[in-house]
């Protein structure tokens, strides 16, 4: 519907990516919709896989559907959302950081130990380190870590609680 407003009242001068996301914890599931966003990367123990588009941008085609996909995020899974302007660093545009370069960094630095703005950082320092400190764009980075734990009332009675961590 979003997009059949924006295309119908022409609200964009162009168009506009967009991420929208609910987690579910009880479900351990991200539903999801991903209209010409730059791909969620979700690194879970070692794999890393890039969440589908589910879209084109918002504005681009007045009738276009848009569909929501889910996956499953486990117990220490790390989810990372950034913009392009992450994915576009580099000294010229024949040698763009891209998604295949990010997905490198997050392998080095996603560990399943470390605090989530730790990660945060050492992303970050890799991708100013690609571009000489430079970036083209303005840059948006989300890192979050599913987490379990368990809480017992008393020995009998084990209660779970569940959380994602920003």
């Amino acid at each position: 519907q979003l997009n059949s407003i924006v295309s119908a009242q022409n609200l964009l001068a162009g168009f506009t990516t967009l991420f929208v996301g609910v987690y579910e914890p009880g479900e351990q599931t991200l539903t999801y919709a991903s209209c010409g966003h730059e791909p969620p990367l979700i690194l879970s123990n070692g794999t890393i896989r890039a969440l589908q588009t589910t879209g084109p941008p918002i504005g681009v085609f007045e009738a276009v559907p848009y569909r929501q996909l889910s996956t499953e995020l486990l117990s220490g899974d790390i989810l990372l959302l950034y913009t392009d302007g992450l994915s576009e660093a580099g000294l010229d545009r024949r040698l763009l950081l891209g998604t295949e370069g990010l997905t490198e960094i997050l392998r080095r630095h996603g560990s399943q130990t470390d605090e989530v703005a730790v990660i945060v950082s050492r992303i970050v320092a890799d991708v100013l380190d690609y571009g000489s400190g430079k970036l083209r764009d303005d840059a948006c980075l989300i890192v979050a870590r599913r987490t379990y734990e368990q809480l017992a009332q008393s020995p009998d009675e084990p209660r779970l609680a569940e959380s994602l961590v920003r």
